[in-house]
């Protein structure tokens, strides 16, 4: 299938609280704050990270779901800012949001 042609499902909100809860039980059962989303995704996901220098320059985006289903690129300077670790964090879970969701 051609990515350019997918179209998301409507989902509604209480699906969409289903499937975050799901995730959340199987993947951090701990449910403490902040979830560690790097380690969800290295370990237990199999997904690698891959950083980009100047992604959010040159495409105006965070984070990005690669059609492999297994790489999320991120904007390098992002990565090794510790400023953006919580703007990258959130990047991410909605990557795998993507990924559960659709």
């Amino acid at each position: 299938m051609d990515p350019r042609e997918f179209k998301a499902p409507f989902i509604t909100i209480e699906e969409i609280r289903r499937s975050v809860a799901g995730f959340r039980s199987r993947y951090w059962p701990r449910d403490t704050i902040p979830v560690d989303i790097f380690e969800i995704v290295e370990f237990e996901l199999d997904i690698e990270i891959r950083t980009i220098f100047n992604l959010r320059e040159a495409d105006d985006v965070d984070a990005l779901l690669l059609g492999d289903l297994k790489t999320i690129v991120v904007d390098q300077n992002d990565f090794l800012n510790e400023r953006a670790q919580n703007r990258l964090r959130f990047s991410i879970a909605h990557e795998i949001g993507h990924l559960i969701l659709h």
